[in-house]
């Protein structure tokens, strides 16, 4: 009876192991899959936006212009998709210096609007030796942000700023319409940004007034 027992045991407890395991597995996937929405989210859709941005601004004046630079865009579009559907890499920040990226995400962004912008980068070095997943999730957090201020802020001034001292601070500002943050839940773009912080240990501020413009804060810990 009691050999009968204890092989009933064994058994729930492999049971339990497999189910365990089952679990882990589908948690993994459904990580993954998170992620990959968050890359064709925050990446390419933010490309595909500023390219939309372009093609509206498209004039028969200025149509050969427009032109070469959307096909830069379209070509750097296309490249990135081709590295999300490889490996969900993040190819594009080897070798590269990063201060220079994010200052040309900006560019980007901006480009072709009546928005003024400065950016200050503090210690370039320091930043620029960031570990690789650091500068993913920044380089995407700052994306997410700028295209939100792009497209709902009717902002004419944005300031960034990205400090490596004890800990790293990103400092979004721009003078637009604002919006009540109490009611204001934020949609997939706050929300990836949110989980991104939450993933690096990072901690989000948003201070947002209507009519007077909003700052975000972002505190992110150097190790």
């Amino acid at each position: 009876m009691q050999k009968v027992l204890r092989e009933k045991e064994h058994k729930a407890f492999l049971q339990e192991i497999e189910t365990k395991k089952a679990l882990s597995l589908i948690e993994g996937q459904e990580n993954e899959r998170k992620r990959l929405s968050k890359e064709l989210h925050d990446g390419l859709g933010g490309q595909l936006s500023g390219i939309k941005s372009m093609l509206q601004a498209i004039t028969n004046d200025n149509f050969t212009a427009k032109k070469k630079i959307i096909d830069t865009h379209l070509a750097s579009s296309i490249k990135n998709l081709r590295n999300i559907s490889h490996d969900l890499s993040a190819n594009f920040l080897q070798n590269k210096d990063f201060d220079v990226l994010i200052q040309q995400l900006i560019s980007d962004t901006f480009y072709d609007s009546n928005i003024k912008t400065e950016i200050s980068i503090f210690p370039t070095e320091k930043i620029n030796e960031l570990p690789i997943h650091h500068k993913l999730n920044i380089y995407r957090i700052i994306q997410e942000s700028i295209q939100n201020i792009l497209k709902h802020a009717n902002a004419t001034y944005v300031s960034i700023s990205l400090l490596f001292d004890k800990e790293i601070s990103i400092l979004i500002q721009d003078n637009g319409v604002g919006f009540n943050t109490v009611n204001k839940s934020g949609g997939i773009g706050l929300q990836n940004i949110k989980d991104r912080l939450q993933s690096i240990g990072g901690t989000l501020y948003i201070d947002s007034q209507l009519k007077k413009g909003t700052t975000i804060n972002i505190n992110i810990p150097n190790s």
